[in-house]
């Protein structure tokens, strides 16, 4: 259900946004600001499943046009199977956009790779491991500062892999 009124949300902010809102303004020293969601349902092919909730706030600069760098701090809850766990992590990321989207359209698909440490208590079980991955996006800009997002996130743990769909929003502004 939360998936669902996630994903009708993002779409009627997508059919009510303005064609005029232009990336354009978007040049090296520009910077973001960000907040993503996830509320997602984890199934396992032995049974049983884990409801996991996450929150990110990201930051970055345009370093390029097209290329940005920045970090993200990130809160996840997971809860399932009689137990729960909760995670804290801290990434750096660098996110390649495309410049022919850039300059004619409203949305802009990016793609990006990630790495960073993760802290997670478990039942009691703390524990630290560094994490890797790829995401992969669309940014569709409301005006030259807001864009909403949408996010495919691929994160590789010591024996974990994951694949968690966000939905998001930024602010931009110029120095």
């Amino acid at each position: 259900m939360k998936k669902m009124l996630v994903v009708l949300i993002s779409g009627v902010l997508l059919v009510l946004s303005s064609n005029v809102a232009m990336a354009s303004s978007i040049r090296p020293g520009t910077m973001e600001l960000g907040g993503y969601a996830s509320f997602q349902t984890m199934s396992f092919d032995g049974g049983g499943s884990v409801d996991v909730n996450t929150l990110l706030v990201t930051g970055g600069q345009f370093i390029k046009e097209d290329v940005q760098v920045g970090g993200a701090l990130m809160y996840m809850t997971a809860d399932g199977g009689g137990s729960s766990a909760d995670a804290q992590m801290i990434d750096a990321y660098v996110k390649k956009y495309f410049l022919e989207a850039m300059k004619s359209e409203v949305t802009i698909p990016y793609v990006g790779a990630q790495a960073g440490m993760i802290f997670y208590d478990a039942g009691g079980d703390d524990d630290t491991e560094f994490s890797f991955g790829a995401m992969a996006g669309i940014k569709h800009f409301l005006s030259e500062q807001t864009s909403v997002n949408l996010e495919y996130n691929y994160r590789i743990y010591s024996d974990l892999k994951v694949g968690t769909l966000m939905v998001g929003i930024s602010y931009y502004f110029n120095r």
